[in-house]
């Protein structure tokens, strides 16, 4: 899919890590990522306006809390055959589902400034997220995409799936920055399908998987943003096919 690396620099109240990131990770070929730094000034400040409209703190104070966020450097990534399966999903889920069903509250990042080139449908559910990792884990999904992860470092509360959030605060938690506070946040195209809520802190995993690879749903929204524990305050969204995910942005 189409990828462009984000450099955020975020003033926040946690401890820095060592991060490096080169300017070029990605080699050219027909079914890897290829990466090319933008120097289109319309382009970066439509990704920090972007940030800035997505960006939510949660209601309760705890060690986290950002305040600012400042896009540092920008690249684009394409990678045709994560795009190519991202499309191949899609076709299948029109004819499966028609027009899936909306959720009662939109999501934030619905409408990204038109520089960001989203077109996304909307009777998909399909948006532009974000996603939280460290250098090790953008470079190899710049350069092959998404795989479906054996563990979760983080707990998987809502089992063994991808991960995305409507909001780059809560992708920022999962992030690990440099010595600069810079940090890498993949912007993703997600494709959600019809989406199951559910507001439960430790829900039923294997449930939830069931239902999606039964077919019921196509995806998880777990709302957390009544709860106070294991990384709550906000809403993130789950997918258990990675062809459903294709990053545009990091």
């Amino acid at each position: 899919g189409l990828l462009l690396v984000i450099m955020i620099v975020w003033f926040c109240m946690k401890k820095k890590r060592n991060w490096t990131m080169s300017t070029s990770k990605v080699h050219s070929s027909t079914d890897v990522g290829e990466a090319q730094k933008v120097q289109d000034r319309k382009v970066i400040q439509a990704m920090q306006t972007f940030m800035d409209q997505t960006f939510r703190d949660r209601s309760y104070t705890g060690q986290f809390k950002p305040q600012k966020l400042q896009v540092m450097e920008v690249f684009r990534v394409k990678n045709y055959s994560a795009m190519a399966d991202l499309q191949e999903y899609k076709n299948e889920l029109r004819e499966r589902r028609g027009v899936c069903q909306t959720l009662s509250e939109q999501v934030l990042s619905a409408n990204p400034p038109s520089q960001l080139q989203a077109a996304s449908d909307e009777t998909m559910n399909e948006y532009l997220m974000f996603h939280g990792t460290n250098a090790a884990a953008a470079n190899a999904i710049i350069e092959t995409d998404f795989r479906l992860p054996k563990d979760h470092k983080h707990g998987a509360v809502y089992g063994s799936g991808i991960y995305v959030a409507e909001t780059n605060t809560k992708a920022h938690m999962y992030c690990t920055p440099d010595n600069r506070g810079w940090v890498p946040i993949l912007v993703v195209r997600a494709i959600l399908g019809d989406i199951h809520s559910t507001d439960a802190e430790s829900p039923d995993t294997d449930d939830l998987e069931r239902m999606v690879r039964g077919g019921a749903a196509d995806s998880i929204c777990g709302d957390r943003r009544n709860l106070r524990y294991n990384f709550s305050g906000w809403r993130e969204f789950i997918v258990y096919d990675n062809a459903q995910v294709a990053v545009e942005w990091l």
